[in-house]
């Protein structure tokens, strides 16, 4: 497809003040689409919509907590009202947080939940009444490979992914006699600001947020279903640790995907966990 494939549709961005959001914006923008721009960042975000302009497209900043429904709600009355329509959303607001399970507490992983799972349900079911009564429509969502196979000192991030990819499936075959779309993208290590205190040895494995963001927007035009990126080493790792999750913990740890040797720490937590007994850890 050409670059005015996207003139005349609206596609709204969350999490579009930076990283994969931002480069998101900017490539949609190259197709002529017009955008609305969601954060929590009002002048990041500004300064993101004075780049879309600068290639010629009409763009909305709105400042929006995710975790807020009546935010939420009020981002989509804003869209409507500014542009009358609204044809592609991609969900993209999200947080990494980076802790060994045995050190996190339960509140922290609900903080998580909150922003990653919840937070893209919050978009998910308040566009997607406008969409069916539309008849059409095409939700893309921001997993990540995490969602596809944990890592260490990620089980709280991978948990919300994971939650999101399940729900996901379902909704989709849910629709799949209707005209909506639902599409994951599924980015390895991307660098952004999320990781920049993750120590990776082989950067030949982050992907860069403009290689994410040209995904996402070929999935749009080409209404894919799921799409891994980096394509074939990400493929290549989610099939062998469906045919084997012990190959699959080698492949992480041998490529240090994890960001280094995972060691516990010495906690009261963990003391307690190695001397209790079954009956010790039920409610």
């Amino acid at each position: 497809m050409n670059q005015k494939s996207l003139a005349g549709k609206v596609v709204l961005i969350t999490g579009a003040s930076s990283g994969i959001g931002k480069a998101t914006a900017l490539e949609f923008s190259r197709y002529g689409a017009s955008l609305v721009l969601v954060s929590k960042n009002l002048q990041k975000l500004t300064e993101v919509e004075n780049k879309v302009n600068q290639a010629g497209v009409r763009a909305l900043t709105i400042r929006c907590d995710m975790t807020n429904r009546s935010d939420v709600r009020n981002m989509i009355q804003q869209t409507m009202e500014t542009f009358k329509q609204l044809d592609v959303a991609v969900c993209n607001a999200g947080i990494y947080f980076r802790k060994l399970a045995i050190d996190q507490t339960i509140d922290e992983i609900r903080d998580v939940m909150e922003t990653n799972y919840f937070g893209t349900l919050n978009c998910i079911y308040e566009i997607l009444p406008l969409f069916l009564a539309e008849k059409t429509g095409h939700i893309v969502v921001t997993s990540s490979l995490d969602g596809k196979k944990g890592l260490p000192h990620d089980s709280a991030y991978s948990a919300s992914k994971a939650a999101l990819t399940g729900f996901l499936e379902s909704l989709r075959q849910e629709l799949q006699h209707t005209s909506i779309k639902i599409s994951t993208v599924f980015p390895g290590r991307t660098n952004t600001p999320m990781i920049q205190n993750i120590s990776l040895p082989n950067q030949r494995l982050i992907v860069s947020p403009e290689k994410v963001a040209k995904s996402i927007v070929k999935t749009v035009l080409d209404k894919k279903t799921e799409v891994l990126v980096p394509y074939f080493s990400s493929k290549l790792y989610v099939l062998i640790n469906s045919i084997s999750p012990r190959m699959g913990d080698s492949m992480s740890r041998i490529l240090k995907l994890g960001g280094g040797r995972c060691r516990a720490k010495q906690s009261v937590m963990q003391r307690y966990w190695r001397n209790a007994t079954s009956v010790d850890l039920l409610p």
